[in-house]
C-alpha cells in the first residue's frame, strides 16, 4: 500500500468508530436530555479527530490514551 492508500484507510477505519459511537450515543438519546446527547456527540467528534491528527486508534481506547487527550483538551 501506497502513503496515501494507508492514510485513507485509517481515515475510513475512524470513520466507521466514530460512527458507531454517534450510533450507540443516538441509541441512548432516549434516555437522555437533548443537551446531553449533543454534548456527547461533540466530545466524541473532538475524540475522533484527536485520535486520526495522532494514528491513534479511537476503539478500543485505553486510560493513558484518554488521560493524553484530557490534558491536550
Amino acid at each position: 500500500m501506497t502513503v496515501v492508500q494507508l492514510r485513507e484507510a485509517g481515515q475510513t477505519k475512524a470513520k466507521r468508530e466514530a460512527t458507531a459511537l454517534f450510533d450507540a450515543v443516538g441509541r441512548a438519546a432516549g434516555a437522555l436530555a437533548n443537551n446531553t446527547v449533543r454534548a456527547l456527540g461533540a466530545d466524541a467528534r473532538a475524540f475522533a479527530i484527536w485520535c486520526m491528527e495522532r494514528s491513534v486508534p479511537m476503539f478500543p481506547t485505553d486510560a493513558e490514551t484518554l488521560a493524553w487527550f484530557l490534558r491536550e483538551s
